[in-house]
C-alpha cells in the first residue's frame, strides 16, 4: 500500500496520523480510495478493514483520498471525475490520469 503525496483528506484529518493508523492496521472508521493498476476499475472505495483484506490479495493499492464515510467518499470521487474530465474530456486514459494527479 502506497500513499499519494498530494492526498485528498477530510476537513480535519491529520495525514501522518491516518497513515501511520492504516500501516498499523489500526484505523477505525475510515474510508479509503485506491487506485490499482492491475484492476479493471480506475478507483475503489474501500472501508479500512476491507483494505486489509484486499491487500492480502493484491499489493498494489495506492490510496488517493481518506474520508470518514462513504458519502464523503462517494463525494470526494465526484471531485475527482470532474478534475478528471477537464484533463481527458474522452476519459480515454483515466488511470493515467489519476496516476499523474495522485502519485
Amino acid at each position: 500500500m502506497t500513499f499519494a503525496q498530494n492526498m485528498l483528506l477530510y476537513p480535519d484529518g491529520d495525514r501522518g496520523k491516518l497513515q501511520r493508523q492504516l500501516r498499523r492496521r489500526k484505523a477505525v472508521n475510515l474510508y479509503c480510495i485506491c487506485a490499482c493498476p492491475n484492476h479493471p476499475y480506475p478507483l475503489e472505495i474501500f472501508e479500512a478493514k476491507e483494505l486489509y483484506k484486499a491487500l492480502k490479495q493484491e499489493k498494489e493499492y495506492h490510496v488517493v483520498a481518506l474520508a470518514r464515510n462513504k458519502e464523503e467518499a462517494l463525494s470526494m470521487i465526484v471531485g475527482l471525475m470532474e478534475c478528471l474530465v477537464e484533463r481527458d474530456p474522452q476519459l480515454r486514459r483515466m488511470k493515467e490520469t489519476i496516476g499523474e494527479i495522485y502519485r
